[in-house]
Order: structure tokens, then C-alpha cells, then sequence
């Protein structure tokens, strides 16, 4: 035993039940996104003057941060994708030495 030394351990396979249940998260807050900017449209046409300025700045303002938050899930998502795909082939990779070696 090496004292102070420690061992990581990944199991990708819940990593990737992980990697779907936010995938399937962030696909339905897609499409979320879609309605209510549909919805700030046809609200949009329901009345006019410097309220209506004020909300839809705002909704706008909104929709563009719910945009980014959207895009950095995408991108967390790519990143799991790839610390998948290297864990993977790191242990395939320790598995093939292993079954190289002569004994």
C-alpha cells in the first residue's frame, strides 16, 4: 500500500445513465424554449405602449440567457461525451496490456 497516494475510479456506465437523463433534460428544455418564445410573440401583439417596451425587453433579455444557459448544458453534454469516450478506451487499453502480458 502507498500511503498517500489515491486511486480514482470511474464507472461509465453511470456516467452515461447520467449523460442521458440530461440529455433527455436539456432536449425538453429546448423545446420549452421554442414555446415561450412563440409565446413572447403573441404576446408581443396583444397591446401597446411603454409597457409593453418594458416586458418585452425583459422576455427578450430572458429568452437570450435561457439561449446560454442552454448552450453551456450542449457543451457540458460534449464534455461528458469525451470523458466517456477516454475512460473507456483508457480501460480498454489497460485491459489489452493485461491480457498481453506473459505470465
Amino acid at each position: 500500500m502507498v500511503v498517500g497516494k489515491k486511486n480514482m475510479e470511474v464507472d461509465t456506465n453511470l456516467l452515461q445513465v447520467d449523460f442521458d437523463y440530461l440529455a433527455d433534460c436539456v432536449s425538453q428544455l429546448k423545446l420549452s424554449l421554442s414555446e415561450l418564445k412563440d409565446s413572447v410573440k403573441e404576446l408581443s401583439t396583444t397591446w401597446e405602449g411603454e409597457s409593453k417596451v418594458a416586458c418585452m425587453l425583459q422576455l427578450r433579455s430572458d429568452c437570450q440567457r435561457l439561449d446560454r444557459v442552454h448552450l453551456y448544458l450542449e457543451e457540458y453534454l460534449n464534455c461528458m461525451i469525451y470523458a466517456i469516450t477516454e475512460y473507456d478506451s483508457c480501460e480498454d487499453a489497460v485491459c489489452h496490456m493485461i491480457r498481453n502480458m506473459d505470465i
